[in-house]
């Protein structure tokens, strides 16, 4: 699909179906299946029906119905294993959002980058639709011009989105923060950056009206006991191998719970 901006890695996008290359615009492949971005030994969900990307402006479409397989012809690589490919059906779609597997996958896959000591997890039975959970591959600077904005993105680095119109919870240090579906529909937006060599920087932005679910973490708790003082951050962030960008021209203590203390940068 592409590289990443600094390095040769390759974002790959996978399919159970075949890839097809429109006939008159072969900027624009789709395919029919359910699909991952990959980069190295990352798997992210992306679609669960169908995508259509355009492969000069990195426009991606989930769920197109625009082209059929007879306006295109098939392009790609196939799998050196023997792998089942099929095309998605609409009670395929319905069976998945049923089971909340798409939800399920991305928290799953998502472990493997982060920390044992921080945990996303699916709360609730809502069904959600297509509409409630969409998928983006976008660089740092179109994300900060969107409604996921606000996380310090490497302007031409790209990044994975995962907007989520549902609560969750996250565990942090056996912590266990439940949090509740988003006010007035609006929804939360996960960041993964997929091109960072340990894939291990991640980034939550909280929509307005549902900044407060992070009071109960202990030190915005504790600040607000001691000076009265409440903040609400738009999100937070982490990152294994300090990546995240930043302007400070002072060295900035941080408190990640308890009695312990560490520096950035």
């Amino acid at each position: 699909m592409s590289k990443c901006d600094a390095n040769s890695k390759s974002i790959i996008l996978s399919s159970t179906s075949a890839w097809h290359k429109h006939q008159s615009n072969n900027d624009v492949v789709y395919t029919f299946g359910i699909t991952f971005v990959e980069i190295k030994a990352i798997a992210l969900p992306m679609s669960i029906s169908g995508l259509q990307v355009n492969l000069k402006s990195m426009q991606i479409v989930s769920g197109s119905l625009q082209y059929s397989s007879a306006d295109g012809i098939k392009t790609g690589d196939a799998r050196t294993q023997d792998c089942w490919t099929f095309d998605i059906t609409p009670k395929d779609i319905h069976d998945i959002l049923q089971s909340s597997a798409f939800t399920k996958t991305f928290f799953s896959k998502i472990q493997d980058i982060l920390p044992s000591w921080l945990q996303f997890s699916q709360t609730g039975s809502a069904v959600l639709s297509t509409n409630e959970m969409q998928t983006e591959i976008r660089t740092g600077a179109e994300i900060n011009n969107g409604v996921c904005k606000g996380a310090p993105l490497i302007p031409s680095r790209f990044y994975y989105v995962f907007t989520l119109g549902q609560g969750f919870s996250i565990n942090i240090y056996g912590l266990n923060l439940t949090i509740p579906h988003p006010f007035s529909n609006k929804t939360y937006c996960i960041i993964t950056d997929i091109c960072e060599d340990l894939g291990n920087t991640i980034f939550l932005i909280l929509p307005e009206g549902s900044r407060d679910v992070l009071d109960e973490l202990s030190m915005f708790k504790s600040l607000k006991q001691r000076t009265g003082v409440v903040i609400r951050p738009i999100g937070i962030g982490l990152s294994l191998d300090q990546s995240i960008q930043n302007n400070w021209d002072t060295k900035i203590n941080f408190w990640r719970g308890g009695d312990e203390l560490f520096s950035y940068p």
